[in-house]
């Protein structure tokens, strides 16, 4: 009992000479450090671009898999595995973007793209074209969202009628859902469905399909959970607070994903620009705080560690012998001491397995 008075006398102390000071939270938050494996080229334009990045996997050929990542001040940018550019689409101001795959446009099974476009604030949809490995723009029409900045986006496929949507997110807290449809001669349209909201600000958003669920993340409040089907609640329950308690959550909350693994162990990750860290929670196990981890500096190989970061995102499966459990990607905002503009940094995710026992 004293022990635990002393331990707990010590924290309280330590928080309090830590904010009189000014110092960072970062650097006393306890968090897991796992050097970062590989870093991409830098985004093509500089300053604040780089944000958000979705794995594509070549079923015919694993080694030819592609990131697709934003680059918010023109297009998107494709990255081979080595982190090489491959191709960059001038398309806009596109910032955050999701894939699904499987989605019957004209009788073929294609891999959907979507990303929102604060150009214009309408939502860009794209196929994967598999021969070129580049996105291919297949918008029927400039879909216009009803927001002054669309913002964040997910994709979810219902796993009960089969059907592809899109969520975009804004700054007021306010996601738009819209379902995709084939609209001929090899396009995509889509229809509005509905409007869900938050409490403030939002960016991140993923959807997990196998359980009908959308998880958003208010970028100062925490992370909510909807019904994902457009039929469902219009009210979300916020599953995770900002608060003294949930110390490994501080504002802002950005990217969200998913690592799902054999045995119906599913893990929703978020990027928490506030401390630089990333948190894990087991979705089956009413989203317990799994740990915290944060990518570090890579000496021997040149790479800075990551800090400040948006965008996320996870694959699980084979992806060549250096990934042999998948992969983990996570946008950098400081490519220091380079000077170089801001990428991309790659993790094994089998590291997360391991340090975490997932």
């Amino acid at each position: 009992m004293r022990a635990e008075f002393y331990k707990k006398g010590i924290y309280t102390l330590l928080i309090f000479i830590v904010s009189c000071i000014n110092i960072d939270y970062e650097y006393y938050y306890p968090a897991e450090e796992l050097p970062s494996f590989l870093e991409t080229e830098p985004v093509v334009n500089g300053g604040d671009a780089a944000d958000d990045c979705a794995i594509w996997i070549n079923d015919a050929d694993i080694t030819l898999s592609r990131i697709i990542a934003t680059d918010k001040k023109g297009g998107l940018v494709v990255y081979d595995l080595s982190g090489k550019i491959t191709a960059y689409i001038n398309d806009g101001l596109l910032n955050n973007v999701d894939l699904r795959y499987d989605f019957n446009l004209g009788g073929s099974s294609v891999c959907i793209i979507a990303a929102s476009n604060r150009s214009n604030n309408t939502i860009s949809i794209y196929k994967m074209n598999e021969v070129l490995l580049i996105p291919e723009d297949i918008s029927n029409r400039d879909i216009f969202t009803d927001f002054s900045d669309a913002y964040g986006i997910c994709m979810y496929k219902s796993s009960i009628s089969g059907l592809l949507y899109v969520f975009v997110t804004d700054h007021s807290g306010q996601i738009e859902q819209w379902r995709l449809f084939d609209a001929g001669n090899g396009r995509i349209d889509a229809e509005f469905e509905r409007t869900v909201k938050v409490n403030s600000t939002a960016e991140g958003c993923v959807a997990f399909d196998e359980k009908n669920l959308l998880f958003v993340a208010e970028e100062h409040g925490g992370i909510w959970m909807f019904d994902a089907e457009p039929t469902g609640s219009m009210i979300g329950e916020k599953v995770i607070n900002i608060s003294s308690k949930n110390y490994y959550l501080t504002p802002e909350i950005e990217g969200l994903t998913i690592i799902s693994l054999s045995g119906d162990r599913n893990y929703l990750v978020a990027s928490v620009q506030g401390n630089d860290s990333f948190a894990i929670f087991h979705i089956q196990d009413g989203l317990a705080w799994k740990g915290s981890f944060r990518l570090s500096a890579n000496k021997a190989k040149g790479i800075d560690r990551v800090t400040h970061t948006d965008g996320i995102d996870a694959y699980s499966g084979i992806l060549g012998h250096e990934y042999p459990e998948g992969i983990f990607i996570a946008q950098d905002d400081d490519n220091t001491p380079s000077g170089l503009n801001q990428n991309f940094k790659f993790l094994p995710l089998e590291k997360i397995i391991a340090k975490f026992g997932l």
